[in-house]
């Protein structure tokens, strides 16, 4: 994870690019090449509110065939943070809008580790979590050599560790 910090600042009329300095942190990518997901005028075609999630999910697919999967910061979010680690992004409320506008930050475990916005200020409070998975885990680990889909599970469909 390489520190960047957002280039577009939330207000003006302008939608912050929070989210996009978060995925140029954790994948270490300039974020020039990243495009502003959360911008309403970048594509006109885009008209439901979810339109950060329809770009981001666009993007990772066809850069890395990976998706973006946020979830509400609670039993089900706490579990993936603990099974399996590393680094997320948080979104909630700052003391920045009185609350209106989300901000995304990343976190490990239950630290944060780096808030894009010129203030440092984190959030207020975690509402969502936002993880990086996979689209089709056995043939994209399958094509670089790291495991082969008839070692995953015998016929009968178990795994070798649940017997």
């Amino acid at each position: 994870m390489k520190p960047i910090d957002q280039s577009i600042i939330h207000g003006n009329g302008l939608a912050g690019d929070c989210l996009r300095a978060c995925v140029a942190s954790i994948f270490e990518i300039p974020i020039e090449e990243i495009p502003h997901f959360c911008d309403r005028h970048l594509d006109e075609k885009i008209t439901n509110e979810n339109h950060c999630f329809t770009r981001i999910n666009k993007w990772l697919s066809e850069k890395f065939g990976m998706s973006y999967l946020e979830v509400e910061f609670g039993n089900f979010g706490t579990y993936l943070i603990e099974k399996y680690g590393g680094y997320y992004i948080a979104t909630g409320p700052t003391d920045r809008f009185n609350g209106d506008v989300l901000h995304c930050v990343i976190y490990n475990g239950d630290k944060m580790i780096h808030d894009p916005h010129p203030s440092k200020s984190g959030l207020k409070t975690v509402y969502n979590i936002g993880i990086f998975i996979l689209n089709d885990p056995v043939n994209y680990t399958s094509k670089i050599g790291m495991c082969q889909p008839a070692s995953l599970g015998e016929e009968d469909g178990t795994f070798p560790e649940n017997r």
